[in-house]
C-alpha cells in the first residue's frame, strides 16, 4: 500500500494520496503524519484525499475513530476525498459525520481547489499547485 502526504500549499492545503489496501498501521501512520501537517498550518488547513485506487478490506469504525484524532484538530477546515470505492467513502463520511467536520466527495483534485478557492476567501490568489497524478 502507498500513503503519501505532501502539501499542495504550503500551511494551508495538503495531499494525501493512497494507493492499495489500506491496513491498520498504513491508517495509523498516514492519520499521525496527517496530524502534523494541520498542527504545523495555518487555520484552517484543508486535506484532500486521493483514495481512488484504496481498498479497505476490514473496517472497525470505532477503531477508525479512535486513530483518526486529526478530524479532532481545531484548525482542520474541509476534508474533500476522491473514491468511488463505497467502503471508503462510507468510512469517510461516518468519521466527518461524527467530528462535525465538513467533508465533500469530489471527482478529482483540481474539483478540489476549486471548491476550497471558492469557500476559503483567503485561498483567492494561492491556489497554484503542483500535483502529480
Amino acid at each position: 500500500m502507498g500513503w503519501s502526504v505532501s502539501w499542495s500549499i504550503p500551511q494551508r492545503i495538503y495531499v494525501v494520496k493512497i494507493e492499495g489496501e489500506i491496513t491498520e498501521a498504513d491508517f495509523i501512520a498516514g492519520c499521525e503524519k496527517s496530524t502534523e501537517f494541520v498542527r504545523e498550518g495555518i487555520a484552517p488547513v484543508h486535506c484532500i484525499i486521493d483514495a481512488k485506487f484504496a481498498t479497505i478490506p476490514h473496517v472497525n469504525i470505532a477503531k477508525a475513530r479512535e486513530i483518526a484524532q486529526v478530524f479532532n484538530e481545531p484548525k482542520l477546515g474541509w476534508v474533500l476525498m476522491i473514491s468511488a470505492n463505497p467502503i471508503v467513502r462510507m468510512v469517510g463520511s461516518i468519521l466527518s459525520q461524527l467530528s462535525n467536520k465538513r467533508c465533500k466527495f469530489v471527482n478529482t483534485v483540481d474539483e478540489a481547489l476549486v471548491l476550497l478557492q471558492r469557500d476559503d476567501l483567503t485561498l483567492q490568489n494561492n491556489i497554484g499547485y503542483v500535483y502529480s497524478r
